[in-house]
């Protein structure tokens, strides 16, 4: 029989562990989120910049990532996938979640200084546009359509 124990992590999502090691949805949701919480944060171990610009994002760009995924992953009921995070050479912060098959994309781009001025990208084949302005609901609806295409 399978048990399951529930207990919360600090952002309130329950965190279900299961006897036989098979993981539940809401287990890859928050495993998910916890990878993608930790590479935004590694970009403050950068470097402040190089020949090239900033490597360290502004604490701006780094705020508002954090919000909008935290708060994006509490709207998701799962589904949350892991996004590759890089800084741009002005401080800003790029996540980018992807599947190949078909072949889709959502970039959500966390401006350097001026949040107003975040937006998303999407692509799905030869079809791509940006949306804006962006909040943590307008992230979590193209993040499920990603998990749909």
């Amino acid at each position: 029989m399978l048990e399951i124990k529930s207990e919360e992590n600090q952002l309130g999502f329950a965190s279900p562990t299961q006897n036989d090691g098979v993981r539940s949805n809401q287990e890859l949701h928050l495993e998910n989120l916890q990878i993608t919480q930790k590479r935004i944060e590694e970009l403050l171990e950068e470097e402040e910049e190089d020949d090239d610009g900033m490597l360290r994002p502004t604490i701006a760009a780094f705020e508002q990532a954090v919000f909008l995924v935290n708060e994006a992953a509490k709207i998701m009921p799962s589904g949350f996938g892991k996004a590759w995070v890089v800084s741009d050479d002005k401080g800003g912060i790029t996540l980018t979640w992807s599947r190949e098959t078909p072949a889709a994309e959502v970039r959500l781009i966390c401006h350097h200084s001026n949040p107003e001025k975040t937006y998303i990208y999407h692509e799905y084949g030869d079809d791509y546009a940006v949306v804006d302005p962006v909040d943590s609901g307008t992230l979590a609806d193209w993040l499920n359509w990603l998990n749909r295409v």
